[in-house]
């Protein structure tokens, strides 16, 4: 059985079971893929996708977060990206496997 809901919503009733199955809003399929795009987009936004590259550690720096690379001076660092806001990605030559965010500027 097909019905609507007090605030207009199209449903449909499956009386043997029992369950209510709400219909989707028209152009729902649309909508989605623009938030997909828009998800995507935003994503980019937020790295920017670098070639690797090695760079050395100028001053050192700790780490507040297990998200963060602490640095000391002379430390090399595969850079695998760089955030907007001037945050690069990477990891340490001696620790490849941790990968973590550090200021750029260092």
């Amino acid at each position: 059985q097909r019905g609507y809901s007090q605030e207009g919503e199209p449903y449909y009733y499956h009386a043997a079971s029992q369950a209510t199955q709400w219909e989707a809003p028209a152009g729902w399929r649309e909508d989605l893929a623009e938030a997909g795009e828009r998800a995507r987009a935003h994503q980019a936004s937020l790295s920017e996708e670098v070639e690797p590259e090695l760079a050395r550690a100028v001053y050192a720096f700790a780490g507040a977060g297990s998200g963060e690379l602490s640095l000391d001076a002379g430390d090399v660092v595969l850079v695998s990206g760089k955030e907007e806001d001037g945050w690069w990605t990477g990891a340490k030559q001696s620790e490849p496997g941790r990968v973590g965010l550090f200021p750029g500027s260092y």
